[in-house]
Protein backbone atom coordinates (compact mmCIF):
# COMPACT_ATOMS: atom_id res chain seq x y z
CA UNK A 1 0.00 0.00 0.00
CA UNK A 2 1.56 3.09 -0.97
CA UNK A 3 1.48 6.87 0.73
CA UNK A 4 -0.89 9.01 -1.01
CA UNK A 5 1.25 12.15 -1.81
CA UNK A 6 -0.70 13.42 -4.13
CA UNK A 7 -3.92 13.85 -1.96
CA UNK A 8 -1.41 15.09 0.65
CA UNK A 9 0.28 17.78 -1.95
CA UNK A 10 -3.10 18.75 -3.24
CA UNK A 11 -4.48 19.84 0.33
CA UNK A 12 -0.93 21.74 1.40
CA UNK A 13 -1.95 24.03 -1.77
CA UNK A 14 -5.21 24.37 -0.85
CA UNK A 15 -4.31 25.60 2.70
CA UNK A 16 -1.68 27.95 0.80
CA UNK A 17 -4.42 29.12 -1.59
CA UNK A 18 -6.51 30.14 1.27
CA UNK A 19 -3.92 31.79 3.59
CA UNK A 20 -2.89 33.60 0.34
CA UNK A 21 -6.48 34.59 -0.35
CA UNK A 22 -6.58 35.94 3.21
CA UNK A 23 -3.55 37.49 3.19
CA UNK A 24 -4.78 39.63 -0.29
CA UNK A 25 -7.89 40.54 1.00
CA UNK A 26 -6.38 41.99 3.79
CA UNK A 27 -4.13 44.36 1.78
CA UNK A 28 -7.14 44.94 -0.46
CA UNK A 29 -9.06 46.26 2.29
CA UNK A 30 -5.88 48.56 3.34
CA UNK A 31 -5.56 49.77 0.28
CA UNK A 32 -9.00 50.60 0.03
CA UNK A 33 -9.61 52.77 3.32
CA UNK A 34 -6.28 53.98 3.37
CA UNK A 35 -7.25 57.26 2.28
CA UNK A 36 -10.08 57.47 5.20
CA UNK A 37 -8.19 56.38 7.79
CA UNK A 38 -5.45 59.11 6.77
CA UNK A 39 -6.95 62.75 7.24
CA UNK A 40 -4.21 64.81 8.56
CA UNK A 41 -0.20 65.86 8.03
CA UNK A 42 2.06 62.92 10.12
CA UNK A 43 5.29 63.82 10.89
CA UNK A 44 5.52 67.23 9.11
CA UNK A 45 4.18 65.10 5.83
CA UNK A 46 1.58 66.53 3.77
CA UNK A 47 -1.29 63.99 3.62
CA UNK A 48 -1.01 63.12 0.01
CA UNK A 49 2.31 62.14 0.35
CA UNK A 50 1.54 59.80 3.23
CA UNK A 51 -1.46 57.67 1.60
CA UNK A 52 0.82 57.72 -1.92
CA UNK A 53 3.22 55.95 0.68
CA UNK A 54 1.22 53.88 2.68
CA UNK A 55 0.07 52.49 -1.07
CA UNK A 56 3.49 52.00 -2.28
CA UNK A 57 3.86 49.58 0.65
CA UNK A 58 0.80 47.82 0.44
CA UNK A 59 1.50 47.13 -2.74
CA UNK A 60 4.72 45.72 -2.15
CA UNK A 61 3.62 43.25 0.72
CA UNK A 62 1.06 42.36 -2.23
CA UNK A 63 3.90 41.45 -4.11
CA UNK A 64 6.27 39.95 -1.83
CA UNK A 65 3.25 38.00 -0.59
CA UNK A 66 2.59 36.83 -3.95
CA UNK A 67 5.86 35.88 -4.80
CA UNK A 68 6.20 33.76 -1.83
CA UNK A 69 3.13 31.83 -2.39
CA UNK A 70 4.17 31.04 -6.14
CA UNK A 71 7.58 29.62 -4.52
CA UNK A 72 5.51 27.60 -2.30
CA UNK A 73 3.75 26.16 -4.99
CA UNK A 74 6.15 25.51 -6.95
CA UNK A 75 7.91 23.74 -4.08
CA UNK A 76 4.81 21.72 -3.41
CA UNK A 77 4.57 20.83 -6.85
CA UNK A 78 8.14 19.60 -7.17
CA UNK A 79 7.61 17.74 -4.05
CA UNK A 80 4.50 16.07 -5.80
CA UNK A 81 6.74 15.20 -8.87
CA UNK A 82 9.52 13.93 -6.64
CA UNK A 83 7.35 11.24 -4.77
CA UNK A 84 5.42 10.44 -8.15
CA UNK A 85 8.50 9.71 -9.55
CA UNK A 86 9.84 7.51 -6.31
CA UNK A 87 6.52 5.64 -6.59
CA UNK A 88 7.20 5.14 -10.01
CA UNK A 89 10.46 3.66 -9.46
CA UNK A 90 9.55 1.83 -6.66
CA UNK A 91 7.09 0.08 -8.76
CA UNK A 92 9.15 -0.81 -11.54
CA UNK A 93 11.31 -2.22 -8.85
CA UNK A 94 8.87 -4.82 -7.57
CA UNK A 95 7.76 -5.55 -11.21
CA UNK A 96 11.49 -6.56 -12.20
CA UNK A 97 11.92 -8.34 -8.41
CA UNK A 98 8.61 -10.46 -9.18
CA UNK A 99 10.17 -11.42 -12.76
CA UNK A 100 13.54 -12.29 -11.42
CA UNK A 101 11.83 -14.20 -8.79
CA UNK A 102 9.19 -15.90 -11.53
CA UNK A 103 12.55 -16.69 -13.75
CA UNK A 104 14.41 -18.21 -10.62
CA UNK A 105 11.61 -20.44 -9.69
CA UNK A 106 11.39 -21.97 -13.44
CA UNK A 107 15.07 -22.69 -13.58
CA UNK A 108 14.89 -23.98 -9.62
CA UNK A 109 11.91 -26.39 -11.79
CA UNK A 110 14.62 -27.42 -14.16
CA UNK A 111 17.60 -28.78 -11.58
CA UNK A 112 14.94 -30.32 -9.64
CA UNK A 113 13.39 -32.10 -12.60
CA UNK A 114 16.69 -32.81 -14.00
CA UNK A 115 17.65 -34.97 -10.79
CA UNK A 116 14.52 -36.39 -10.17
CA UNK A 117 14.06 -37.82 -13.82
CA UNK A 118 17.71 -39.18 -13.93
CA UNK A 119 17.19 -41.70 -11.87
CA UNK A 120 19.41 -44.61 -13.46
CA UNK A 121 22.78 -44.50 -14.67
CA UNK A 122 23.27 -45.73 -18.09
CA UNK A 123 24.79 -48.79 -19.10
CA UNK A 124 24.74 -48.51 -23.01
CA UNK A 125 25.33 -45.26 -25.89
CA UNK A 126 21.99 -45.22 -26.57
CA UNK A 127 20.73 -44.31 -22.61
CA UNK A 128 23.67 -41.96 -22.75
CA UNK A 129 22.69 -40.21 -25.56
CA UNK A 130 19.25 -39.79 -24.30
CA UNK A 131 20.45 -38.37 -21.15
CA UNK A 132 22.85 -35.74 -23.34
CA UNK A 133 19.73 -34.91 -25.20
CA UNK A 134 17.23 -34.67 -21.98
CA UNK A 135 20.57 -32.49 -20.22
CA UNK A 136 20.73 -30.50 -23.35
CA UNK A 137 17.07 -29.58 -23.51
CA UNK A 138 17.17 -28.95 -20.04
CA UNK A 139 19.57 -26.51 -20.51
CA UNK A 140 17.47 -24.51 -22.97
CA UNK A 141 14.99 -24.64 -20.26
CA UNK A 142 17.31 -22.32 -18.49
CA UNK A 143 19.24 -19.67 -20.40
CA UNK A 144 17.31 -17.90 -23.69
CA UNK A 145 19.96 -18.60 -26.46
CA UNK A 146 18.89 -20.50 -29.59
CA UNK A 147 20.91 -23.94 -29.76
CA UNK A 148 23.88 -25.80 -27.66
CA UNK A 149 25.82 -28.50 -28.01
CA UNK A 150 27.14 -30.79 -25.36
CA UNK A 151 30.81 -32.29 -26.49
CA UNK A 152 33.02 -35.49 -24.78
CA UNK A 153 36.64 -34.53 -25.43
CA UNK A 154 39.54 -36.97 -25.34
CA UNK A 155 42.35 -34.58 -23.16
CA UNK A 156 45.27 -37.37 -24.93
CA UNK A 157 44.26 -36.83 -28.70
CA UNK A 158 41.95 -34.11 -28.71
CA UNK A 159 39.04 -36.42 -30.16
CA UNK A 160 35.39 -35.78 -29.70
CA UNK A 161 33.98 -38.99 -27.78
CA UNK A 162 30.88 -38.03 -27.69
CA UNK A 163 28.42 -35.21 -28.61
CA UNK A 164 25.26 -34.30 -28.96
CA UNK A 165 23.49 -30.59 -30.09
CA UNK A 166 19.84 -29.44 -30.17
CA UNK A 167 18.42 -26.69 -31.13
CA UNK A 168 15.13 -24.52 -30.22
CA UNK A 169 12.56 -24.74 -32.80
CA UNK A 170 13.49 -23.97 -36.44
CA UNK A 171 17.00 -22.32 -35.27
CA UNK A 172 20.41 -23.10 -36.84
CA UNK A 173 23.30 -24.44 -35.11
CA UNK A 174 26.49 -22.59 -35.62
CA UNK A 175 27.66 -23.38 -39.18
CA UNK A 176 31.32 -23.15 -38.73
CA UNK A 177 32.79 -26.19 -36.88
CA UNK A 178 34.53 -25.49 -33.31
CA UNK A 179 37.63 -26.85 -32.66
CA UNK A 180 38.24 -29.08 -29.70
CA UNK A 181 41.85 -27.63 -29.53
CA UNK A 182 40.36 -24.00 -29.26
CA UNK A 183 38.36 -25.89 -26.52
CA UNK A 184 40.96 -26.88 -24.44
CA UNK A 185 43.18 -23.90 -25.19
CA UNK A 186 40.20 -22.10 -24.57
CA UNK A 187 40.56 -19.53 -26.85
CA UNK A 188 36.86 -18.77 -26.22
CA UNK A 189 37.96 -16.48 -23.09
CA UNK A 190 39.57 -14.46 -25.85
CA UNK A 191 36.42 -12.67 -26.56
CA UNK A 192 36.31 -12.55 -30.41
CA UNK A 193 34.51 -15.96 -30.48
CA UNK A 194 30.31 -16.25 -31.27
CA UNK A 195 30.13 -18.96 -29.29
CA UNK A 196 30.32 -18.71 -25.34
CA UNK A 197 31.15 -22.23 -23.48
CA UNK A 198 30.84 -23.77 -19.95
CA UNK A 199 33.53 -26.22 -19.39
CA UNK A 200 33.91 -29.22 -16.80
CA UNK A 201 36.25 -28.62 -13.95
CA UNK A 202 37.79 -31.90 -13.05
CA UNK A 203 41.64 -32.28 -13.47
CA UNK A 204 42.11 -35.92 -12.89
CA UNK A 205 39.88 -37.05 -15.58
CA UNK A 206 40.87 -38.28 -18.82
CA UNK A 207 38.25 -35.90 -20.59
CA UNK A 208 36.62 -32.90 -20.41
CA UNK A 209 33.16 -31.60 -20.99
CA UNK A 210 32.12 -28.44 -23.05
CA UNK A 211 28.94 -27.19 -23.07
CA UNK A 212 28.77 -24.20 -26.02
CA UNK A 213 25.96 -21.78 -26.77
CA UNK A 214 25.63 -18.52 -28.53
CA UNK A 215 26.89 -15.47 -27.07
CA UNK A 216 24.71 -14.52 -24.17
CA UNK A 217 25.67 -13.02 -21.02
CA UNK A 218 24.70 -15.31 -18.49
CA UNK A 219 23.80 -14.41 -15.19
CA UNK A 220 25.22 -15.48 -11.83
CA UNK A 221 22.59 -17.84 -10.85
CA UNK A 222 22.47 -18.94 -14.72
CA UNK A 223 25.88 -19.67 -14.83
CA UNK A 224 25.92 -21.52 -11.39
CA UNK A 225 23.07 -23.82 -12.81
CA UNK A 226 24.71 -24.82 -16.24
CA UNK A 227 28.08 -25.81 -14.13
CA UNK A 228 25.76 -27.64 -12.41
CA UNK A 229 24.47 -29.73 -15.39
CA UNK A 230 27.97 -30.00 -16.61
CA UNK A 231 28.97 -32.03 -13.36
CA UNK A 232 26.44 -33.88 -13.48
CA UNK A 233 26.76 -35.27 -17.22
CA UNK A 234 30.64 -35.65 -16.26
CA UNK A 235 29.73 -37.85 -13.67
CA UNK A 236 27.17 -39.89 -15.46
CA UNK A 237 29.89 -40.43 -18.19
CA UNK A 238 32.15 -41.07 -15.63
CA UNK A 239 29.60 -43.64 -14.61
CA UNK A 240 29.16 -44.79 -18.05
CA UNK A 241 32.61 -45.45 -19.07
CA UNK A 242 33.11 -47.47 -16.22
CA UNK A 243 29.89 -49.81 -16.13
CA UNK A 244 29.95 -50.31 -20.38
CA UNK A 245 33.23 -51.12 -20.96
CA UNK A 246 32.98 -53.14 -18.12
CA UNK A 247 29.89 -54.53 -19.33
CA UNK A 248 31.34 -54.94 -22.77
CA UNK A 249 34.21 -57.05 -21.49
CA UNK A 250 31.63 -59.44 -19.73
CA UNK A 251 29.79 -59.97 -23.15
CA UNK A 252 32.93 -60.28 -25.12
CA UNK A 253 34.34 -62.99 -22.69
Amino acid sequence: MFFDYKKVNYKRIIVLKKVYAFLLIILLTLIVITPDIIKSKILFFEEEFVEGFLLFVLSLISYYVSILYQKEINKVKLEAQKSEKEKKDLEENLTEAFKYIGSINVQIGVIKSVFSKINRYPKNKKEMKQIMEFLANSILGIIPVDWVVLRIVNLNNAQTIREFSQARGTAVILKHEISNNDLLNERYKEGNCDYNVIASQAENTTFKIFCIFPNYKLKENEKEMLKALVTQLEMLFIIFTSKYYKYREREEN
